[in-house]
């Protein structure tokens, strides 16, 4: 079920020490943020909040405010802890005796008796059992964060409702655009047919043909609108399934804005760019509208991993391995995954260097164990990634390379774990085959069953989040190292890199 990210809640309790009250209030935030304000008696909550807090909502910025008002028996007396008062005295006089022994120092005046009530902790309300008070406040915290998600659940459905029904809108005019494609044609013949006319010239029916065919097929969007129908019948999937569906439901609002802009691209007709437009405003509508919303049951806290993931992926023989391989010794904390294989060790290649080579046993046992991140059938070998490695060095900080396939890199995007996604492209396929041939590590069916896997795997490109040509090898680098420093500035991960700066910078 979708959850929104906007929601209130407010809770009061009533007890003979006195009244509290929570007020909680969450917006859209891609990660998580809690913010907190307590009174100086219960600041010593403030990590039991947080936990409490984390354990219900998963994304969003949530702002916490705790009011506390004494009853009116405690008001009318005070209870002084005297040890403190005298612990206090005893430090103003040494401080007095060291002022005065300094010279040139300035005269300090013994504190006041209202100032040493000030001092916190010095006055407590009398008979109040601060234990006591500590838990009621935290049970009435656990009761106003079930109403913040179900506030939130109710306007996800809210949401998703919203959604379902612009998808009705978006197939409907995808219905449209499709139903008229042959009138579009018609219409082309007749203009033909009709400046034909007053040009007074006959018109050969094999050359008007062959113009309508040639029109038909650079204004051919039917494949667009197939894959719009794809599309919005996935969103309807992700709407009703229970899985984490917030990152997923981003991606195929993408997929969904990029076949109405080709769909405008390729039209040639006022009904065809009138669909493109009405398409444009009604997918950006339900952007906005999955920007608000997550999944609590399931969505990852990206919070929680302060390092990037970023994949890097190609057909074999594009140039990844030494891009990455130079983009580690020049961006100070990037480091490569090592991946394991069950394919045999090619001439210096080193254990634990380039691959973990394994037996195909133990490689389908790791899997099984769900211990690894994406696996991959590669030319009848296994490849694959350590999922526990790459989550320990992204909770350490630092940002991780995958240098994998295509299909590795789906998986990866698939498990919904933040992964940023690189294609390296070669300049042309004959620029690939002859970098796969100097290389020298293939014999002659190999670079052929290569050459016949890029093809496969460059038309995925659409997948990617970035596309980098590698012409020349320093600016394809160069490329790589803009999209590392990209990334690290958003505001996600910047914020969690700079946490201690901005809490320096914003004060109390």
């Amino acid at each position: 079920m979708v959850h929104s990210m906007t929601a209130f809640a407010r809770e009061e309790s009533d007890a003979e020490w006195g009244a509290a009250a929570w007020e909680l209030r969450s917006v859209n935030h891609r990660y998580l943020d809690v913010s907190l304000r307590l009174p100086e008696e219960l600041r010593s909550l403030d990590a039991r909040v947080r936990e409490r807090v984390a354990a219900r909502v998963r994304r969003g910025k949530v702002e916490c405010s705790l009011r506390v008002r004494p009853s009116a028996a405690g008001r009318r007396g005070l209870k002084l802890d005297i040890g403190l008062v005298e612990r206090l005295l005893v430090a103003a006089r040494k401080v007095e005796a060291a002022a005065g022994q300094t010279p040139g120092g300035a005269t300090l005046h013994p504190p006041t008796a209202v100032e040493i009530l000030r001092w916190p902790g010095v006055v407590e309300p009398p008979g109040i059992d601060r234990e006591s008070i500590e838990e009621a406040v935290i049970e009435l915290l656990d009761r106003t964060l079930a109403g913040l998600v179900e506030a939130r659940a109710r306007e996800g459905a809210r949401l998703g409702e919203l959604v379902g029904r612009r998808c009705d809108e978006v197939a409907r005019i995808a219905g449209q655009a499709r139903a008229a494609l042959p009138a579009i044609q018609e219409r082309y013949h007749a203009r033909l047919v009709a400046r034909l006319d007053e040009a007074k010239v006959e018109a050969d029916p094999s050359r008007l043909a062959h113009e309508v065919v040639m029109f038909a097929s650079r204004t051919d969007v039917a494949e667009e609108l197939d894959r719009l129908d794809a599309h919005v019948t996935e969103v309807r999937e992700a709407l009703a399934g229970g899985s984490p569906v917030g990152r997923r439901l981003d991606f195929l609002m993408q997929e969904l804005q990029r076949e109405a802009n080709t769909l405008g691209s390729k039209s040639a007709d006022p009904d065809t760019s009138r669909a493109s437009v009405d398409l444009k405003v009604l997918i950006e509508q339900m952007r906005e509208q999955v920007r608000t919303s997550s999944n609590v049951a399931g969505e990852v806290n990206a919070a929680r991993s302060a390092g990037l993931l970023i994949v890097i992926a190609g057909p074999s023989g594009a140039g990844k391995s030494s891009l990455v391989r130079d983009l580690v010794k020049r961006v100070p904390g990037v480091e490569v995954s090592v991946s394991h294989t069950t394919r045999p060790a090619r001439d210096g290649e080193r254990d634990g260097r380039e691959y973990h080579f394994v037996a195909e046993a133990d490689f389908r046992r790791l899997a099984e164990e769900g211990r690894m991140l994406e696996t991959a059938l590669v030319f009848g070998n296994w490849y694959g990634t350590s999922r526990d490695w790459v989550e320990e060095r992204r909770r350490d900080g630092a940002d991780v390379l995958l240098e994998i396939d295509w299909q590795g890199a789906a998986q990866v995007r698939a498990k919904d774990v933040g992964a940023i996604t690189v294609q390296i492209l070669p300049p042309s396929l004959d620029a690939l085959e002859h970098r796969l041939r100097d290389r020298g590590q293939d014999d002659e069916a190999s670079i052929a069953g290569r050459m016949g896997g890029a093809s496969r795997e460059l038309s995925h490109y659409r997948d990617f989040d970035y596309l980098v040509v590698n012409e020349r090898f320093e600016e394809a680098l160069s490329d790589l190292k803009a999209i590392i420093r990209a990334e690290r500035a958003r505001t996600g991960p910047r914020a969690q890199r700079l946490s201690d700066f901005l809490d320096r910078l914003l004060g109390p």
